[in-house]
């Protein structure tokens, strides 16, 4: 997994409510000699007035575009003024479309490594429709996501399960960390079954408590010998192991930190319905920033 960071993609889903997503992207852009990139969505709708002239049409849509153009160069000069690392036309892409398949196709245009999104809505438990939901059901680059004002980072929540894949993860929080002078803590929720299935079709056991308290020492044991022997290239950190289910685990944590970093693994759709994303549910629920960390060799899967 590549840990540099090239380009950061800002959507603009609408100023001044997109503004803390502009003051973080501007700002890792910044600390990571990133290039910023931002891009604004106008919903297109289809002709649905009867006889309508085709020509006509395409000029009110190209009208549209034009007029939120303007109003988005307007909003972005008076908030960051002289901020932009470059020309804002050459920054700032207006175009026609839905908001979740403008950004993953600007994200595939530029090779994105990150992209930033504003505020997000709480929704119901089956929620196939959030912009978010969509870019991280088909980007291949990492998501943060940015649910309240801009403040600092300087404490970073990393949720493993001990995969190669978290642990990729890590080392890109802990990049993250050490390039603006943040502190890394490690949290490992050890969700152990009540129960075990035997012989009697229909009918679980209860697992013993001595084994379940042998497969806890196990996975500490093992959480512990993996993060003695990570390279943590000088960042300040400490871990932490808690029992029960990690959604809740995390989300109990939330006082202490500034930003949740974590993997996510690819589950969308109906089987993320089903089997549950860690990442997409803290990213909902969460009133902190959760950057969900994509590995690109990962796929999606429906």
């Amino acid at each position: 997994m590549d840990m540099k960071i090239n380009t950061v993609l800002v959507g603009l889903d609408g100023l001044p409510r997109a503004e803390p997503a502009l003051r973080v992207g501007l700002e890792l852009a910044r600390v990571l000699g990133a290039s910023p990139s931002f891009v604004h969505a106008v919903p297109v709708p289809m002709p649905v007035w009867p006889d309508i002239d085709t020509t006509r049409f395409v000029e009110l849509n190209e009208a549209s575009v034009e007029a939120a153009r303007g109003h988005m160069q307007m909003a972005l000069t008076e908030m960051v003024g002289d901020g932009l690392p470059g020309p804002l036309g050459d920054c700032l892409r207006v175009i026609p479309g839905y908001p979740s398949r403008v950004l993953v196709d600007r994200a595939e245009e530029l090779d994105a490594d990150l992209i930033v999104l504003g505020s997000h809505k709480k929704r119901s438990l089956v929620d196939f429709g959030s912009t978010a939901r969509g870019v991280l059901s088909q980007v291949h680059c990492s998501v943060w996501v940015q649910p309240c004002k801009f403040d600092p980072v300087r404490r970073i929540l990393a949720p493993l399960d001990l995969s190669e894949h978290s642990l990729e993860a890590l080392r890109m929080a802990v990049m993250l960390a050490s390039s603006i002078g943040a502190r890394v803590d490690t949290l490992y929720c050890f969700d152990a079954p009540e129960y075990s299935w035997g012989g009697i079709p229909g009918y679980p056991d209860a697992v013993p408590a001595y084994l379940r308290d042998e497969s806890l020492d196990a996975v500490r044991g093992e959480y512990e010998r993996v993060l003695a022997e990570f390279d943590w290239n000088g960042v300040e950190h400490q871990q932490h192991f808690a029992k029960g289910p990690p959604v809740p685990g995390i989300l109990a944590r939330q006082g202490d930190y500034d930003l949740i970093a974590l993997g996510t693994h690819g589950r969308t759709g109906f089987s993320a319905a089903v089997l549950g994303s860690v990442a997409y549910a803290c990213l909902k629920q969460s009133h902190l920033p959760v950057l969900a960390i994509r590995h690109p060799e990962r796929c999606w899967t429906a």
